[in-house]
């Protein structure tokens, strides 16, 4: 059944060129919202999953840490589209793993660039007309990491931990003229890649199930249902939430292993 209030609506989604991103637009696309997708890699494969629904999509080559690029492709959409009723920051990851002190300050400063500045150059972009419009709503995509941590991605927990930061703070800031902001925090995720990981060191495959709550990792899907409900008018009172999208996961926490030294860790992918 259709979620109110998304037919016929625009979203744009970032980093929708695969994995959950690629899920999020074709979830949203199922429900007659007609999707921008925004990615500094080709789309090619989401623009057909989206024409397999029958609904418009659109994809615009952006550098999401770039200012520049974000405003150049933002015209675009306007152009081409329409103002969007939907943003969803999806873009980000961890670029590498590295302990703190074996960190560079380039990879730091790639991936709060990637994970959080990103979402605050989409939502200086497209928030103002939502405002303007006094309707709108933006979903953000963090982690598990924003309840706890595990060693070799502080760079990456300090970035999601921030987006949610910046969920609750634009969420009270938009609030007033009926803009919802909230996100998302999925665990494992059994995308593509980490699928391939899987098939190279399925007793990480089976660590990551027992971690969870569900006896299961996730499932693009999984998280995609979530978005398309924070969007819609079903969660028209909800907004400055962290939603847990993790099957569990996070009842139990990540496990880790010391090495001898007590300065390196193994963990799962």
């Amino acid at each position: 059944m259709p979620m109110r209030g998304l037919a016929g609506t625009i979203a744009v989604v970032s980093g929708g060129s695969q994995g959950i991103g690629q899920a999020i637009a074709s979830e949203l696309a199922r429900h007659s919202v007609r999707v921008v997708i925004l990615d500094i890699e080709a789309a090619d494969e989401t623009l057909s999953v989206l024409e397999e629904t029958g609904t418009a999509g659109w994809a615009f080559q952006t550098d999401v840490t770039d200012s520049g690029s974000v405003a150049g492709a933002a015209r675009e959409v306007r152009l081409a589209v329409g103002e969007p009723d939907f943003l969803v920051n999806n873009a980000g990851g961890i670029i590498q793993r590295r302990l703190l002190l074996n960190m560079s300050e380039s990879l730091w400063h790639q991936t709060l660039a990637l994970n959080l500045t990103s979402a605050f150059h989409l939502v200086k972009e497209f928030a103002p007309a939502m405002i303007e419009r006094r309707r709108g709503s933006i979903v953000n995509i963090t982690a598990t990491s924003v309840r706890f941590v595990w060693p070799g991605a502080t760079h990456y927990q300090v970035a999601k931990a921030g987006l949610a930061a910046f969920t609750r703070s634009t969420a009270l800031e938009f609030g007033p003229a009926g803009v919802r902001v909230n996100c998302v925090s999925p665990g494992t995720v059994e995308t593509p890649r980490v699928a391939a990981s899987f098939r190279r060191q399925p007793a990480d495959a089976l660590e990551e199930r027992e971690a969870t709550a569900l006896g299961r990792v996730g499932r693009p899907d999984d998280v995609a249902s979530v978005v398309a409900f924070l969007l819609s008018a079903e969660a028209k009172y909800v907004t400055g939430v962290e939603v847990a999208c993790d099957g569990g996961y996070s009842l139990t926490g990540q496990r880790f292993e010391r090495s001898e030294d007590g300065c390196a860790y193994t963990f799962p992918v």
